[in-house]
């Protein structure tokens, strides 16, 4: 073990770091707090290049023996708790010190690796930055040694405004007026076509869906079938294509789907399954909102997936138009946006549904519908009755409706009840 750690600590004294971009997730904040930094996320979302983003602003004050990164994805690193043991005594022992900064991505593969950075935590004067990209490092299975001794980050695959910059395109004046709207309207169409991996959007336009299935077949075959032992491959694989080829979803309908196509498999195991789904980062479920949360439980649930790229590799047929597309980002959007407010989506009793519902301590209630047009009479009435119904129930006033491209206000009254909506542009919306 102690000459691996010295093979790897020497390839890192001579290693030359990779161009980098600033991200919207600045870990510079981070820098001055006692805690652990957990960086998580679903695969190839850029984790790895914003840490060495910020090892690069502190090489210009520190070296590379003050700063270290270990990448637990090497294969030469045993999956032992042991090598956690050597790894400080082998650094001390190589460089004659302890290091400043010790960055360690995708440790979560490590037997006992909460236990043995608790102990570091609590007897070393170590910044410690982390990764992960298992159901490890989500919040329900952080190890209990680690609860009130971690900061947790959430990165997600890039904003509007980072594809721009990604594809070096100027950002746009902070009053988004006199530009070139046409242009960004085209950036957004293939922001919204292609998603927002990093590595995607930097690829040629032919090594996209390769890149996007190369994602894909890794989370079904490591993060997932083989993090979690599964057996039946077939049926986890028609349980996603189940999934992605839907807006909302319950357990028993999933469950019932899989027993027409053959499968025998129990409730339990299709629950537990699209659980994993869930804590590999892939997928989002947002629950109907009600005052009674066993309402919430047993209703369907919308379904938001990590990327728009993997919506678009399964539903090669579906058109931008018809919005999915755009409310998934917008959904993400939200995410980045309100980091501290509960999303849920509305249906009144006729089936008319608000998109979003934000409810924040601090601003307060807010209703967010998505329509990739308003030129038809009938959409128009039907988002803007939604927003009215379900404004009257919140007690709201104003509601948003986001678009491709329409913009403007009106106020209307529906039902003795008022209301005004804005109706934004995703580009606006987005940047």
């Amino acid at each position: 073990m102690k000459e691996i750690i010295n093979t790897i600590l020497l390839e890192w004294q001579n290693r030359e770091l990779p161009e980098t971009k600033e991200r919207d997730t600045i870990l510079d904040n981070y820098l001055n707090t006692g805690h652990i930094i957990i960086v998580k996320g679903f695969r190839r979302v850029g984790k790895t290049f914003l840490f060495y983003h910020l090892i690069k602003k502190l090489l210009k004050d520190h070296s590379k023996k003050e700063v270290i990164y270990f990448n637990f994805e090497d294969e030469r690193i045993p999956l032992k708790t042991g090598f956690l043991s050597a790894l400080l005594p082998a650094i001390k022992e190589f460089h004659g010190q302890s290091p400043r900064y010790l960055f360690l991505d995708e440790i979560q593969a490590i037997p006992d690796w909460s236990r043995w950075l608790r102990r570091i935590l609590d007897t070393e004067n170590i910044k410690i930055f982390i990764t992960g990209s298992s159901s490890k490092m989500s919040e329900r299975e952080i190890p209990t040694e680690l609860r009130g001794r971690y900061l947790g980050i959430e990165l997600l695959p890039l904003s509007f405004a980072e594809f721009l910059d990604f594809k070096n395109i100027p950002a746009p004046p902070g009053d988004l007026k006199n530009i070139d709207k046409d242009a960004y309207l085209n950036y957004l169409r293939e922001y919204l076509e292609d998603g927002g991996m990093p590595a995607v959007v930097l690829a040629e336009k032919g090594l996209k869906k390769e890149i996007i299935l190369n994602y894909f077949n890794t989370l079904i075959r490591r993060d997932i079938i083989e993090k979690f032992k599964i057996r039946n491959e077939e049926v986890l694989k028609d349980l996603l294509k189940l999934l992605m080829n839907a807006t909302h979803f319950t357990g028993t309908r999933i469950f019932n789907n899989l027993k027409s196509l053959g499968h025998i498999v129990g409730k339990s195991t299709v629950l537990k399954y699209i659980s994993y789904i869930n804590d590999s980062f892939f997928m989002d479920e947002l629950l109907e909102f009600s005052p009674k949360v066993k309402n919430q439980l047993q209703r369907e649930r919308k379904i938001y997936f990590i990327d728009n790229g993997f919506i678009g590799l399964a539903n090669s047929r579906l058109n931008l138009k018809e919005g999915r597309f755009l409310e998934n980002s917008v959904y993400y959007h939200l995410r980045r946006r309100f980091k501290n407010a509960d999303i849920y989506y509305m249906r009144a009793e006729k089936s008319e549904e608000v998109d979003f519902v934000l409810i924040d301590d601090v601003q307060g209630k807010k209703m967010i519908q998505v329509s990739y047009s308003l030129e038809l009479a009938s959409t128009r009435e039907r988002e803007i009755r939604a927003l009215a119904l379900m404004g009257k129930k919140l007690g709201l006033n104003e509601g948003d409706i986001i678009t491709f491209d329409s913009e403007g206000q009106e106020e209307t009254t529906w039902e003795e009840h008022s209301i005004k909506i804005n109706i934004i542009p995703a580009w606006k919306f987005f940047l």
